[in-house]
């Protein structure tokens, strides 16, 4: 055989080959999508590929060893009953990977360090971090450090749930996030004790055979580019507005009240989390609380993306919500007066509104006055969706009914739906308006 017909047979056995690698990943891909459903591989985009430190992305990294733990150094009562449960409930997931306690610390390879902040070296906000180290990709040392002095332990809850938070991302996933208010990977203070079903899925999926170490987070956009709301968001977006004929108002109210601004000045879509806890507070009665569940019942109705729930201020699990504060002043020179704040994040991949709060102040005459079912229902629509209306008209009330107009209905719908992907910006949304029909 001469050289050109060994040269040919090369360059055909490689292309076979790559052609050979493209049909093993399409297989795989279509695996991962019929086993995952689209909202948990969105999940898993957001927080296995990018930390909680920075937006970047980062390429997948795990453990191909068994996890031995030490524990070290000073732990509040219970502290390591805390640890014997994450361990149990990360093992009953029956990852390719189990955890187990280090009788030395010699033959460890994840160290539990508890201790003073000032011992563990520990900015002054953090109560705990994770680091990781890896060859290849593949995790061999992760050192967990958690603050022990009295006033940061907050409650056996907080406790648990931060322990358990920390050993878990000790697994791979780095990042958080404001979607899952339930999750393990909650942003902010939360009281689960135990991982959700969306955080069970993310782990497995990380842990599935065509995740592997190194699969970078471009390779991830590409693979399931039909799956992930923010890859090619405008164009899916124009796509659904055009199928559900979506009316130009409807488009222009959200362009003109529904955004909001980064640090940056970039004006962009942030909704709020869910399921959202709702709660009130103050000089409240009995009329009030049944108004708050209506405006509520209304709302939920509207989308599935949208889980309102009226809890009391003893059942709060997480930091986040909207939390209604009623004061009643006989005296004030106004019958009826509501302030809003609501908070967004800044720092993570996709930002989201996770907080409100409002004061509504009210006279006693006000309790038998429509303003006040209308006040406490348009506060709540505002809260959610067009944060930026200045005279918040929304609900009507008649006969004890508070209900929400069709065009409110479609502009709160449209706002939760999926096709309206996180982050979408100013100038995004405007290009998909004008190329739709008034």
């Amino acid at each position: 055989m001469d050289g050109v017909n060994i040269l040919f047979v090369l360059l055909l056995l490689i292309e076979l080959s790559l052609l050979s690698g493209c049909e093993n990943r399409l297989v795989e891909v279509t695996r991962i999508d019929e086993k995952y459903t689209v909202e948990e591989l969105n999940y898993f985009y957001e927080v296995a590929f990018h930390s909680e430190v920075d937006s970047k992305s980062y390429p997948l990294r795990k453990w191909n060893r068994n996890i031995k733990i030490f524990i070290e150094g000073d732990t509040v009562l219970g502290d390591r009953v805390r640890v014997v449960n994450a361990i149990d409930q990360l093992n009953a997931l029956k990852l390719p990977v189990q955890l187990s306690f280090a009788p030395n610390r010699e033959s460890a390879n994840m160290y539990v360090s508890f201790g003073s902040r000032k011992l563990l070296n520990l900015d002054d906000w953090v109560l705990g971090i994770v680091s990781t180290t890896d060859s290849l990709g593949h995790i061999n040392r992760a050192e967990i450090k958690i603050v022990t002095e009295p006033n940061e332990t907050l409650g056996d809850d907080y406790r648990t749930n931060h322990i358990l938070e920390e050993i878990t991302q000790g697994l791979g996933i780095a990042g958080d996030s404001y979607a899952y208010p339930l999750s393990i990977f909650y942003e902010k203070l939360k009281r689960t004790t135990g991982l959700s079903s969306m955080d069970k899925k993310t782990l497995r999926l990380l842990y599935e055979s065509a995740m592997t170490v190194g699969y970078r987070c471009e390779q991830f956009e590409k693979d399931f580019a039909n799956q992930l709301y923010h890859i090619n968001r405008e164009e899916k977006f124009l796509r659904y507005v055009k199928e559900q004929a979506i009316s130009k108002k409807t488009l222009q109210e959200i362009l003109q009240y529904g955004l909001v601004t980064k640090k940056n000045n970039l004006k962009r879509i942030a909704k709020f989390n869910y399921p959202i806890q709702v709660n009130l507070k103050g000089d409240t009665t009995r009329e009030q609380k049944s108004l708050i569940q209506k405006a509520i019942n209304e709302l939920n109705q509207v989308s599935k993306q949208i889980k309102l729930i009226l809890i009391p201020a003893d059942s709060l699990l997480h930091s986040g919500g909207i939390f209604y504060n009623f004061s009643r002043n006989d005296h004030q020179p106004y019958m009826l007066g509501v302030q809003m704040s609501v908070s967004i994040s800044e720092n993570l991949f996709f930002d989201k509104r996770y907080r409100a709060e409002i004061q509504i102040n009210y006279k006693d005459t006000a309790t038998i006055d429509r303003k006040l079912p209308l006040a406490i229902a348009n506060s709540m629509y505002q809260a959610i969706s067009l944060l930026n209306q200045s005279s918040p008209e929304f609900f009507t009330y008649e006969r004890d009914s508070l209900t929400l107009p069709p065009e409110y209905q479609e502009i709160l719908k449209l706002y939760y739906s999926n096709s309206l992907a996180e982050n979408l910006t100013k100038e995004e949304l405007q290009r998909v308006m004008d190329q739709i029909q008034e």
